[in-house]
């Protein structure tokens, strides 16, 4: 059968569609476009309302497309108590995790199966962790996502080791909260030294990471050069005042206290971070601190998400609203910030040769790939050197 994927919101989501389609490549054909499928497998989002709505706008199209084809949902949408998928006549199948679309998909079981992976032997996805007990306000995650719960260590290891068999040059590591990795008094910290002493040429990325457990051995991983000088660090908001109603476990100096250390060691790290614009009690003065503290940490890069109310969380019912049109002026305002200190970043980093992972070719000897603190650099070469490290130099 020919078997296609729609994969909305974060990398966990897209770790696990990439692992049911390792899974079925073994007795189905799998296709990089959502047309003429016999099964489509949709992964669903519901981090805002705006994911509900993409999610289910990717259904109603993805079946126009394919009218005879399966239609198959599950993910962080489907688990959610209020199930719209269930009702919806477009669907034949909803269930809730990725092992349940393998169970039913396929007779082979083993969803722990690491040699069938997918993908472009450049970079891939590693989960090491999933669901959340840390209930901010606003968030739905651990309602859908469930308790905190650690991959052992052994898995996490033996999947490192299959994905640079297989010629991956990257892994990113990933999970809904990875900070909360744990095995007993193991942390986060001695799980990546695990990974980088058992790999040898793989860079080791870690992806979105809360702001907190931070040891004096996780500071000292970034000395090895394959730790890639990247961080996605959590902010949301720059007001201590917000932080608080927001259920968040740090303060502003914390969080600038982090960034100061990553930054004696590795100068040139990247950190980019996640902002929620107009959480119900932002002011103006407010919003105007966000917006200092964002500058004074020069983020390398912003995202910008308008605050939404899900269901069953603390902030749904919290009033001092703010109004879309402040929200949607607000988020401008960051968003064009984001794009001032992504340009003085680039800029502070011109001139330097790094070391380029190759991605894709774009044109006659053109190729593009990314540094180690993720900057996107453009590579001339005789030769095909996709999945290739090579110095470039940063214009």
């Amino acid at each position: 059968m020919k078997i296609g994927f729609k994969t909305l919101g974060c990398k966990v989501n897209k770790y696990e569609s990439d692992k049911i389609a390792a899974i079925l490549s073994k007795k189905h054909e799998i296709k990089s476009k959502t047309e003429n499928l016999d099964i489509c497998i949709i992964n669903t989002c519901t981090v805002t309302h705006i994911a509900d709505r993409k999610s289910r706008q990717a259904i109603r199209q993805i079946k126009q497309n394919n009218p005879m084809a399966k239609i198959i949902v599950f993910g962080c949408g489907a688990r959610k108590k209020d199930n719209i998928y269930i009702e919806m006549p477009e669907i034949d199948h909803v269930f809730a995790t990725y092992d349940e679309v393998i169970n039913f998909l396929s007779s082979d079981k083993d969803i722990d199966d690491f040699e069938n992976f997918n993908g472009s032997r450049t970079r891939v996805l590693l989960k090491i962790q999933d669901g959340c007990d840390n209930y901010c306000s606003y968030c739905i995650i651990p309602f859908v996502r469930g308790k905190a719960t650690s991959y052992p260590e052994r898995r996490v290891i033996s999947e490192c080791l299959a994905r640079e068999k297989q010629g991956f040059k990257e892994l990113v590591i990933t999970g809904v909260n990875i900070g909360e990795w744990k095995n007993q008094e193991k942390n986060l910290s001695y799980l990546l030294k695990k990974i980088l002493d058992n790999t040898k040429e793989m860079r080791i990325r870690i992806s979105s990471i809360e702001p907190v457990h931070f040891d004096d051995e996780f500071y000292s991983l970034f000395n090895n050069p394959r730790l890639c000088g990247h961080v996605h660090l959590s902010l949301q908001s720059g007001s201590n005042k917000i932080l608080e109603k927001m259920r968040r476990r740090y303060t502003t100096d914390q969080y600038e206290s982090i960034c100061n250390n990553l930054r004696k060691i590795r100068p040139d790290i990247a950190i980019t971070t996640d902002l929620i614009i107009g959480y119900p009690g932002e002011d103006e003065s407010f919003f105007n601190e966000s917006k200092l503290f964002c500058e004074k940490m020069k983020f390398s890069k912003i995202h910008v998400f308008k605050f939404s109310s899900r269901i069953g969380t603390i902030a749904e019912k919290l009033k001092d609203i703010v109004s879309d049109d402040e929200k949607n002026k607000r988020a401008k305002i960051m968003r064009d910030l984001s794009v001032k200190l992504e340009k003085e970043f680039r800029k502070n980093n011109a001139g330097k040769e790094k070391v380029v992972l190759v991605e894709s070719k774009i044109g006659k000897k053109r190729y593009i790939g990314y540094t180690d603190n993720y900057i996107r650099v453009e590579v001339f070469s005789e030769r095909d050197v996709r999945g290739e490290f090579v110095v470039g130099r940063i214009e």
